[in-house]
């Protein structure tokens, strides 16, 4: 048997639509539109480069049916390099549950792409290398049966390759689509098993190896990935897996980072050392471009100082990441700092804690209900007892009450330490 190498690449959902992007001003939109056809070119580029034998594609090339032909011309193109390459790179895919045959209204031939019919599981082999590859594309986009049981028995004397569109035994965040039993695909005796459907990219099973690759490029904000994504390298000597490596082929990295400001005491030391944590993130993800959702925590004494006015911290967080940072955009920043906690009463027998999880477990309600039936009561109370501390924190302003309610433990809070204070 030769010896061989070949790239196993899912989900690449090519010109996948940016839900609600368009509502962040600031958001570098045309960047993010286009990544996913970047990355399918990082991976044909990849793919010529190493000379591999073949490229694998489990599923969801397409995100559903073309907004544009565009779509479909994009992908024939890149194709068409791998087929005029010496010697040609032939490519074989599958669909999965978003460009199912029940999906694509329009499709294209394209002939250095084989396609597995969605009827039931065919087998292709590679006679040269001594591959035999088993596949079959989704009917329809909720398939809800364990197709790999249909799959045939591998080809005696060759390295086996079934291709899979499944939630495997189900993950967070996916639909449970053709389920299947990993222990299953053991005992079907295959050398290799590339999965899509699942985003994350993870190695289920070694000897055989059954891999998610995870998808190409990630779309928003619930697919961080801080190794990258990307596809994987196999190189298969005599028979056996010798080489397997993950290739990084994104060029927008999302990420959640989470700093941690308990040190900081005040707003601007807070501001340098969050600008520093960016700063230490987005190098370490080279020329990507860093979409990033902060979470700032920490138990400190400048929360209040933040909390009073957070909108003017937001903005000026973002304004310090656009003047010094290059690449980065800050999808979004959640601040969830908390005060120390001091161990008062606002009146006897009506703890701070038991009124913070009052509030808290209204938190869905409207926010003018919340505040005529939990803010209010508190603020009338302060201002029977001190009506100047009322108007010193602005509390007495019902509209900034109201800007205040998300973080209005922080308010009540607010109010303690300064009463502590007198």
């Amino acid at each position: 048997m030769a010896d061989f190498r070949f790239v196993h690449a899912a989900d690449i959902h090519l010109d996948s639509p940016l839900l609600g992007l368009e509502s962040h001003d600031e958001a570098p939109v045309e960047t993010i539109r286009g990544a996913t056809r970047i990355a399918l070119t990082n991976l044909v580029n990849f793919c010529l480069e190493e000379k591999v034998a073949f490229l694998i594609i489990a599923g969801d090339v397409y995100d559903g049916d073309w907004k544009s032909a565009e779509t479909g011309r994009f992908f024939l193109r890149q194709m068409n390099r791998l087929a005029a390459a010496d010697p040609p790179i032939p490519v074989f895919l599958i669909k999965g549950n978003h460009d199912a045959a029940s999906v694509i209204s329009r499709e294209m031939i394209i002939p250095s792409v084989t396609t597995f019919p969605h009827a039931k599981p065919a087998t292709h082999t590679l006679p040269e290398l001594q591959v035999a590859i088993h596949g079959q594309s989704y009917s329809r986009a909720e398939v809800n049966e364990d197709l790999s049981l249909g799959y045939a028995a591998p080809v005696p004397g060759m390295f086996n390759i079934g291709i899979l569109h499944t939630s495997a035994t189900g993950r967070e965040g996916h639909d449970r689509y053709a389920p299947c039993n990993p222990n299953d695909l053991v005992r079907k005796g295959y050398d290799y098993w590339a999965l899509g459907h699942i985003h994350k990219r993870e190695v289920i099973h070694e000897h055989p190896h059954i891999v998610f690759s995870g998808n190409l490029q990630g779309r928003h904000v619930r697919e961080p990935a801080p190794e990258g994504k990307g596809c994987s390298l196999v190189t298969v000597s005599a028979s056996q897996i010798v080489g397997f490596e993950h290739i990084v082929l994104d060029v927008v990295r999302w990420d959640i980072l989470e700093i941690d400001i308990s040190l900081t005491r005040s707003k601007e030391e807070a501001l340098d050392f969050l600008i520093a944590e960016i700063a230490q993130r987005a190098g370490m993800v080279g020329d990507c471009l860093l979409a990033t959702r902060i979470k700032i925590v920490g138990t400190t004494p400048v929360s209040l100082e933040i909390h009073r006015d957070l909108s003017s911290f937001v903005d000026s967080l973002r304004e310090r990441t656009q003047a010094t940072l290059d690449g980065v955009w800050l999808e979004e920043i959640q601040v969830e700092t908390r005060t120390p906690l001091l161990e008062s009463e606002l009146e006897e027998g009506g703890s701070v804690l038991g009124l913070i999880d009052a509030i808290r477990g209204q938190a869905d309600d409207n926010i003018n209900q919340l505040y005529e039936a939990k803010a209010l009561p508190l603020i009338n109370r302060i201002k029977a007892s001190n009506a100047d501390l009322l108007k010193e924190l602005g509390l007495d302003d019902p509209e900034y009450v109201r800007n205040l309610m998300p973080d209005i433990e922080q308010a009540i809070l607010a109010i303690i330490d300064s009463e502590a204070k007198r």
